[in-house]
């Protein structure tokens, strides 16, 4: 019988193993990615370095929250680019760009005067993925109005998706990890459990975009 702390190592280090397959797929064929796979593929590889820090630092019972900023920033910046990559007209992309930076001074806002480092970047994390989770419908609607037919062939839609799905099931992770880490260890363990086994899930369909521009 598994116990908590057996699902919360064992989803970890099955999320190490799942960014393997973006990696590799993305390595590959990286002569036919085009600028905005390519981003994606370099922030796949950055949080890959920045989960594996945090494991070694883990490993000797060193908790740097550091990188948790690190690990947001790099997640929003390279979407935000990508999205000033994906789409053209100039009234979005100045929404874009201007609600971006809203979210970076709430990100320094939040690292200097609310929970610093030496907590979870919950309130300027929850702020971030909402913003990606509103840009990447924004971007799947357009996708799918420019697509009458194969949308299931294009790579952006499986990395949208992925990004999505990421976001919208693992909110309650970036909105509620202080008040469960600090009320409940098995919560904790549950949670962060799923929000490993959802980045697997995101890591596949990555895999699954960067393989079909292959063509």
């Amino acid at each position: 019988m598994f116990s908590l702390p057996d699902l919360y190592y064992g989803s970890f280090y099955l999320q190490m193993i799942s960014y393997i397959l973006p990696v590799w797929v993305g390595c590959i064929y990286w002569s036919k990615l085009d600028n905005i796979l390519r981003i994606f593929l370099v922030s796949i590889l950055i949080a890959c370095l920045i989960d594996t820090a945090s494991w070694i630092l883990s490993a000797k019972n060193i908790h740097n929250l550091y990188l948790g900023y690190l690990f947001t920033l790099n997640m929003f910046i390279s979407r935000v680019i990508i999205l000033l990559f994906f789409v053209k007209e100039r009234l979005p992309r100045q929404l874009i760009t201007f609600s971006a930076g809203l979210v970076l001074l709430v990100f320094a806002f939040d690292f200097g005067w609310i929970a610093g480092s030496d907590q979870h970047n919950a309130f300027s994390g929850s702020i971030a993925n909402g913003w990606i989770i509103i840009g990447c419908l924004f971007c799947l609607r357009k996708l799918v109005m420019q697509t009458l037919i194969g949308l299931s062939r294009k790579p952006l839609f499986w990395m949208f998706t992925a990004v999505l799905i990421k976001k919208v099931f693992t909110f309650a992770d970036s909105l509620f990890a202080n008040y469960v880490l600090n009320n409940s260890l098995a919560g904790a363990y549950l949670l962060f459990s799923f929000t490993y086994l959802t980045s697997v899930a995101e890591n596949i369909l990555y895999a699954r975009g960067f393989y079909l521009a292959r063509k």
